[in-house]
């Protein structure tokens, strides 16, 4: 199924000039594939943008409609940074007929695209009871960057969904959640799960501070498991990478290779050995 979808759509990108009827038949063969794979997604994604203007005028048609397909599309248009994807965004959110799907793809674009504007709807969703809305509605918070929103975050680290936002909380240089997420540390779910522990482990080694640092390679060094190591590795070591680039301070710069180095030593992060150099 999906390789047709592939075949169909990049064939009418590249090929021909496509009539709009054709590409909006695209459109809506991309949308409906089943994804089972990250490879898969990214295959699609690729055969998205290959249908050019036309592609994401039909994409944008599709949000305005409120055509069943409406949330891929508005998914589609926020990976794409098309101009249109913030007016449609803030349209989705304010409208009350919006069903819960249609709202979650706003909330994720809202976040993607740093729309301080939505954060009001963005907070609302995070308070609510609808669990999808929950969910991203606290990466969303993350994305957003703002203190209240960050703050929210903090609040749910103390309450009964305290581990379904450890991932949303990991923004770099957001300090005052490190005293919380060590915390948890002692929880005996980071124990028992290992999704848990992936999540609070690389939560700290996004925040990049020399506490969360030392706290993230703690709970990597302790981690039994052989291929949750070697995923928690990948992650780490990229985490770090990114802090690196970022970091100007030579002191700073310096500590953070030394933590490199460390993760360097295991499979997974051979990139980071010697500090990235």
């Amino acid at each position: 199924m999906l390789s047709r979808v592939l075949v169909g759509a990049v064939v009418l990108a590249t090929a021909t000039p496509s009539l709009a009827l054709d590409v909006a038949s695209d459109v809506r063969r991309i949308c409906g594939a089943q994804i089972d794979s990250f490879y898969e997604r990214e295959l699609l994604l690729e055969a998205a943008r290959d249908l050019g203007e036309e592609g994401r005028k039909q994409f944008r048609n599709m949000v305005r409609s409120r055509d069943v397909y409406a949330s891929c599309a508005l998914n589609y248009l926020a990976e794409f940074e098309d101009p249109a994807t913030l007016l449609l965004e803030q349209q989705v959110l304010r409208d009350s007929k919006a069903n819960v799907t249609l709202r979650a793809a706003a909330i994720a674009a809202a976040g993607r695209l740093r729309d301080s504007e939505s954060l009001a709807f963005v907070l609302a969703a995070f308070r609510g009871r609808d669990e999808e809305l929950f969910a991203v509605s606290a990466y969303a918070l993350g994305e957003l960057g703002d203190e209240r929103g960050l703050r929210a975050l903090r609040d749910a680290l103390r309450g009964p969904r305290r581990f379904a936002v450890v991932r949303a909380v990991g923004v770099r240089g957001h300090a005052e959640a490190v005293p919380l997420l060590i915390r948890l540390m002692d929880d005996p779910l980071v124990e028992s799960l290992s999704v848990v522990r992936a999540d609070l482990t690389l939560s700290l080694a996004r925040i990049g501070t020399t506490e969360s640092r030392a706290a993230a390679l703690t709970l990597f060094r302790t981690t039994g498991d052989e291929t949750l190591r070697y995923r928690l590795a990948q992650g780490i070591c990229s985490a770090f990478f990114e802090l690196r680039s970022k970091t100007s301070e030579a002191v700073e710069l310096a500590a953070i290779r030394r933590d490199m180095a460390q993760v360097g030593e295991y499979p997974g992060a051979e990139g980071c050995r010697h500090g990235g150099r």
